[in-house]
């Protein structure tokens, strides 16, 4: 099960919380892959995989007492993702809600076995009251979906309520191997103006680009 607990700075625990932690999810079975992500307002945002069959992205808010944010659904929101996905990211969006963006192969063809060629990335924004953004498609943003394999997203605030998320690319394997990406995208879930469509190169150099990392620099 997925555990959680909130320490103060001098490592004790907040009031509300048990000190061995307190599980995070409803639902019995096993919780995988917990993800954090501050909500703004001194509380926390938790993803987690709910395993089973058709495994469930799940997002939870509480409070920095330990408690169901005011308003949360009370089985947590499940994530309309594709039918296969991996490698999810978690943002706060400054208001409450969080972004969440993940590799999904959708695309595979039916009977297929799993390829990473297939993979492009999705996004999805969460409202501060536990209710998917209805501006933004049911099944997620599509990020890119160009040729061959998108994957390793990395997402930082553009401190706009949007988010910057930068990429791994081989849509251009046959000439330069891996690429570096990037696409700015509104809190609205538009490309923001000025910025490519399926994403803008950082890098095109000669062969293989790897371990992708980001960070804000204050002006967007």
């Amino acid at each position: 099960d997925a555990f959680a607990i909130h320490l103060y700075a001098d490592g004790t625990p907040a009031p509300g919380w048990p000190a061995g932690g307190m599980p995070v999810a409803p639902t019995p079975g096993h919780q995988l892959g917990p993800l954090l992500a501050p909500d703004s307002e001194g509380g926390v945002l938790v993803l987690y995989v709910q395993a089973g069959s058709n495994p469930d992205v799940r997002i939870r808010r509480l409070t920095s007492d330990g408690l169901i944010h005011p308003g949360w659904p009370a089985d947590d929101v499940a994530l309309n993702i594709g039918p296969s996905w991996q490698g999810s990211r978690i943002m706060g969006d400054g208001a409450g809600g969080a972004y969440h963006v993940w590799m999904d192969d959708r695309t595979r063809p039916s009977g297929a076995s799993f390829s990473p060629s297939y993979l492009d990335l999705y996004a999805q924004h969460v409202r501060a009251d536990g209710v998917l953004d209805p501006a933004w498609p049911l099944g997620g943003l599509a990020i890119t979906t160009a040729p061959e394999e998108q994957s390793e997203p990395v997402v930082v605030p553009d401190q706009a309520g949007g988010f910057v998320v930068v990429w791994e690319d081989l849509r251009n394997y046959a000439t330069t191997g891996w690429d570096v990406y990037a696409l700015r995208i509104r809190a609205d879930g538009t490309v923001y103006p000025g910025w490519p469509s399926e994403g803008r190169p950082v890098s095109r150099a000669p062969e293989y680009h790897w371990r992708t990392r980001a960070c804000e620099d204050g002006t967007g």
